[in-house]
């Protein structure tokens, strides 16, 4: 399954979350003019 170019693998529940996360940190350091998505992915 595919959300917003994030592969995410069939794997648990929670290990989706994380992994999530960190990818969403990742794209967050990548690209400055993302912070405002800061708090979305503190919703999360």
């Amino acid at each position: 399954m595919k959300m917003n170019g994030i592969t995410i693998q069939h794997i648990p529940a929670k290990q989706v979350e994380i992994q999530i996360q960190e990818q969403l940190l990742r794209l967050l350091n990548e690209v400055p003019i993302l912070k405002g998505v800061d708090v979305f992915s503190k919703s999360l």
